[in-house]
């Protein structure tokens, strides 16, 4: 199911709004006709790595801009007088869940006349942390939003990015924001084979992923789609340590390499010789009571990186030698957005 934030935009009565400056908006209104927010989510969400289920979502909230812009579209207001240094209406608000609704502090409210616009952006989940794998600019512009890509995993986000919603009206209720992964997540996972003894022990030690990799991009907020622009790709490798027994009566377990399971970067083709992506595995082996041998392998991994797609890529470790396989998975709350991949051996 796609992830969908429908932003409840709901007037009723007499709302009257006066902008004194471009950066400044005075309201006087009765209480019953603030924006309020409500939403319709999939599953879960995913950040920081790892699956963050939906009780986390509402727990983080999603931030929100806005402009008042009076009378003139946001083409022409952005013209002239031109932004402010500032949103002039909300200005990164966090929106999250409280018992039953989504909410916010500081109400706004509608302006009381069709003729009278607001421009609204949107991203997931909230982040109000400098140190954190995202930052927004919105110093005399729309909504910039800047995503590194940390060598700390534990850093990267699932960046959420919605269509810009500009020009709406107090007779724009329920219009539709839907949320969109920016990114491209990559899961791990290594296996044995079943043709060799049980006499064998293997040890998984740890999985790294390298290549020239973007190492930030930025995603204008005020967008109608998701347009990365890159930084210049720089060497760059992650690794998760792991020091687990890979094996069972079966001597065929699929295991996950590690937490946090997840690596969120910006979308990159990486199916150029000379520019794929390099998997290392390394893992110990050990015949009955013998000292355990350590193996050390590395092979590329060519392939597309798309927008808002997952990938598995699977080791398989047997004694004869390590296969990689790559292939497209669904992404749970976007499901209906992707296709399964046929499985392509590297």
């Amino acid at each position: 199911m796609k992830k969908k934030l429908f932003l409840g935009l709901l007037a009723a009565a007499a709302v009257t709004f006066t902008a004194c400056q471009k950066d400044e908006v005075i309201n006087e209104v009765p209480q019953n006709e603030e924006i309020s927010f409500s939403t319709y989510l999939g599953r879960d969400a995913q950040t920081k790595g790892s699956i963050v289920e939906l009780d986390d979502l509402q727990t983080g909230g999603f931030g929100v801009y806005a402009y008042y812009t009076g009378t003139k579209n946001m083409s022409a207001y952005a013209t002239n007088p031109g932004l402010p240094e500032t949103p002039n209406f909300m200005n990164n608000v966090q929106v999250t869940w409280h018992t039953d609704k989504w909410d916010y502090t500081t109400h706004k409210y509608w302006p009381n006349t069709n003729t009278e616009y607001l421009s609204f952006y949107a991203y997931g989940p909230f982040d109000n942390d400098n140190g954190n794998a995202i930052s927004i600019d919105v110093t005399g512009q729309k909504p910039v939003l800047t995503y590194t890509v940390d060598d700390n995993i534990s850093k990267h986000m699932d960046v959420l990015f919605t269509p810009a919603q500009e020009d709406k009206t107090k007779s724009s209720k329920n219009t539709e924001m839907v949320f969109q992964h920016a990114l491209s997540r990559i899961e791990f996972a290594v296996k044995t084979a079943d043709n060799y003894s049980p006499d064998y022990t293997i040890n998984l030690q740890s999985v790294t992923l390298s290549g020239n990799i973007h190492p930030s991009g930025t995603l204008n907020l005020g967008g109608a789609t998701i347009d990365w622009t890159e930084a210049a790709a720089v060497s760059k490798s992650f690794t998760i340590e792991d020091n687990r027994e890979i094996t069972n009566a079966a001597r065929r377990v699929e295991k996950t390499a590690g937490t946090p399971d997840y690596i969120m970067i910006i979308p990159q083709n990486f199916t150029a010789h000379g520019n794929e992506l390099n998997l290392n595995v390394k893992y110990n082996v050990k015949y009955k009571s013998e000292t355990a041998v350590l193996n050390d392998v590395t092979k590329p991994v060519a392939i597309n990186l798309g927008l808002g797609t997952a990938y598995k890529i699977v080791a398989t470790i047997s004694m004869d030698k390590v296969t990689f396989t790559a292939s497209m998975i669904s992404w749970d709350e976007l499901q209906d957005g992707f296709t399964i991949g046929t499985p392509v051996e590297i």
